[in-house]
């Protein structure tokens, strides 16, 4: 991996020097301004130093779900919106004769607001999507909700990226060795994010695995990379770390070539990229969703269950005329689901990131289907299909509920399992 300088000098708000003293304190600080030879920088005028500021990348505006923060609306309790805050304070330091006195650890600060103000957001566990499930431009065209949308950072917050339908915020592109893009061990990427100083924050880490997922574009040419290009120049078409472990000595990947998922040996190499905000720290929890997370409504073959993350309504459990749960081909599976109701609305069959979100990754593998039991008892440890197209004729999105996985279904004429979705 080699050494890198992850801890950036970066100073994206101007603080009053009792501020500075309360972060140093903290241990919040990125960048030391010593007596050895840093020197700090002025606290006079602040505002100059933002982090929606324009000048994004020249390729944003040819994508609709992608704008840089210039063509954002900046909601009002952004930086911007509070920079005569800063003035105010740095222009009472100053006048008290104050300047930033040697040994200050300069923090790495942001101050939350508008879009950035999912990271808040607490969780009960990491290994379930707190969100929508954003849709790529393919899966859209046929139906499905939350078109994926970006926000491109620029000045302060360049190279990161927020997901305008998760509130997840994004590095672009990690710096490896010479440049390039990195492949390390799980332990490396993990040392990367967690010493990260990016955009005025330190709070970076590896994404979860359904956090990965979400990222995945089906749109995308043949061979990958699988995701917005736009939002996300440059990306490898490889598999990616995710810090979901699976058995032991594995971990949970995302292959953005492939688009598929899997496990690989945690002293393997792979890609990887940064997230921060979406969960609470992150704890350990039993299997099978948290409390209060699904809505179960009805009973016998017309219940339903209603994801309180996702917004999303599932059929709690498809009925063949033989009373099982049936196994039909993909487009006579997404007739049928056509034809049911679903709470508000009619049926559809889901999309593979949107089936995905009803994975259970901590349920052992074992001949059990990988999913809330309770909310959806009686589910097969199987192939489901979904809607989600491959770039080869006649090919489609499977989810293997015995193995957390996605895989590729040669051909969507065989028959397997379905879960319709509105």
């Amino acid at each position: 991996m080699g050494m890198r300088n992850a801890l950036q000098a970066v100073v994206q708000a101007t603080v009053g020097i009792a501020t500075l003293a309360a972060a140093a304190a903290a241990g919040e600080g990125c960048f030391s301004a010593s007596s050895s030879g840093g020197t700090a920088p002025s606290l006079e005028g602040g505002s100059d130093v933002t982090i929606l500021d324009g000048g994004g990348p020249e390729a944003a505006p040819e994508d609709s779900s992608v704008q840089d923060t210039a063509s954002a609306d900046v909601p009002a309790n952004t930086p911007e919106a509070g920079a005569d805050a800063a003035d105010a304070t740095a222009e009472a330091a100053t006048d008290a004769g104050g300047d930033a006195p040697d040994d200050v650890v300069l923090p790495c600060v942001f101050v939350d607001g508008g879009i950035y103000a999912a990271d808040d957001a607490a969780a009960t566990d990491p290994t379930w999507a707190l969100w929508p499930m954003p849709n790529p431009p393919n899966d859209v065209a046929a139906g499905a909700p939350n078109p994926e949308t970006y926000t491109v950072g620029s000045g302060g917050a360049a190279g990161t990226v927020v997901d305008d339908v998760t509130g997840l915020w994004w590095e672009v592109t990690p710096t490896g060795d010479a440049g390039a893009f990195p492949s390390d061990t799980l332990a490396e990427a993990e040392q990367y994010c967690s010493t990260l100083c990016l955009a005025g924050r330190t709070d970076w880490r590896l994404p979860t695995v359904i956090e990965l997922i979400s990222l995945l574009d089906f749109s995308g040419p043949s061979g990958g990379p699988l995701i917005n290009a736009t939002a996300f120049p440059g990306t490898v078409a490889a598999t990616f770390w995710s810090s979901t472990p699976a058995v032991t000595g594995y971990q949970n990947v995302v292959d953005f070539g492939g688009g598929i998922t899997a496990s690989a040996d945690v002293s393997s190499a792979g890609a990887f990229r940064c997230v921060r905000g979406g969960v609470a720290p992150f704890a350990t929890t039993p299997e099978g969703a948290p409390a209060g997370r699904y809505t179960v409504s009805g009973g016998g073959p017309t219940a339903t269950v209603y994801d309180t993350q996702t917004k999303l309504t599932w059929q709690q459990t498809p009925t063949s005329d033989a009373g099982t749960f049936p196994k039909m081909t993909q487009a006579a599976a997404e007739s049928y689901c056509a034809s049911v109701v679903l709470g508000a609305g009619a049926g559809r069959l889901p999309t593979v990131n949107e089936l995905l979100t009803l994975v259970d990754y901590s349920a052992p593998h074992g001949g059990v289907a990988v999913i809330d039991a309770t909310a959806f008892p009686g589910t097969p440890a199987g192939f489901f299909y979904t809607s989600t197209l491959v770039a080869a004729a006649g090919a489609g999105r499977i989810v293997n509920f015995y193995q957390t996985q996605v895989w590729t279904a040669a051909s969507t004429t065989t028959p397997e399992y379905f879960r319709c979705v509105h």
